[in-house]
């Protein structure tokens, strides 16, 4: 069978609120027929709270300490939980729904991208495994750790010695999809609890130990310490191999960047869209 071609997009680090729209208007450009599928792969210009769609600001997120530290905030348009992006790989996968890669439907595309991350982390000695959830993300309450992606694997997402390494979230639109995800190579678990524990007014010890049995990052397990570029370097080998694609390198066009930083200044970086619900 003859390999199909895709986009491959290295972005470095940008502004949270700049990779948000990016991964939109790429969603988009495919969707009308001006792009190949993609993957992009991104990291972040500093620690950035990224919230789920329906997710309440205030149930979720000390903003307070957010501004003291210096923690970007932003709105995904994709579902789940809290995701503190920091020292990762991110990583965008664009693709019509249903074709010779993906089954179709969310769970089976989250399935399909599950094992090139698995096999990826195989390569680095970390024998990640399959959650086994329900693929249902609980509803956030006032226990800090339940706004927390990485608290608890919903199906499809991969686990090592029972904590969750990687978190992902998905959206559709008409006959498309965007699955974006975090690959956290290291984790400051007492950040991520000051910035998820919206009573705190400084890091709880407790609560950040306790965090650490259910959150796991890559080099917390790695026999070595692994890079963000080595990462990206065999998530594309592994892409390749098991998908029978040709990941070509390729830019973002002049008109996907105009039209990210339109979308930007008017969605991701507007207070009425950050703090909608």
């Amino acid at each position: 069978m003859a390999r199909s071609t895709w986009r491959l997009i290295v972005s470095g680090a940008l502004p949270g609120s700049l990779n948000m729209a990016l991964d939109e208007v790429l969603l988009e450009s495919l969707r009308q027929g001006r792009s190949a599928p993609l993957i992009r792969f991104y990291q972040w210009d500093r620690p950035t709270l990224s919230l789920g769609y329906a997710q309440s600001v205030g149930r979720s997120v000390n903003i307070d300490f957010c501004r003291n530290k210096g923690i970007g905030l932003v709105r995904r348009i994709t579902g789940g939980r809290s995701v503190l992006h920091d020292d990762e790989l991110t990583y965008a996968v664009i693709s019509p729904e249903k074709n010779a890669i993906f089954p179709g439907g969310i769970q089976g595309n989250y399935r399909v991208i599950a094992e090139v991350l698995r096999e990826a982390l195989l390569r680095f000695g970390i024998p990640a495994r399959l959650a086994s959830g329900r693929g249902k993300v609980p509803v956030s309450t006032n226990d800090f750790r339940h706004s927390v992606c990485f608290h608890s694997p919903s199906l499809y997402e991969l686990t090592v010695a029972g904590c969750k390494v990687t978190g992902s979230a998905q959206t559709r639109r008409h006959g498309y999809f965007l699955q974006h995800g975090s690959l956290p190579l290291g984790m400051d678990t007492k950040l991520l609890t000051g910035a998820l524990s919206p009573s705190a007014t400084d890091c709880d010890e407790e609560n950040a130990f306790s965090l650490e049995e259910t959150v796991g990052w890559i080099n917390r397990f790695a026999s070595r310490t692994v890079t963000a570029d080595e990462l990206r370097r065999i998530l594309v080998e592994v892409i390749e191999m098991l998908w029978n694609v040709c990941l070509q390198d390729s830019e973002i066009t002049a008109s996907e960047m105009a039209e990210a930083v339109d979308l930007q200044r008017m969605r991701y970086d507007s207070d009425a869209w950050t703090f909608r619900r």
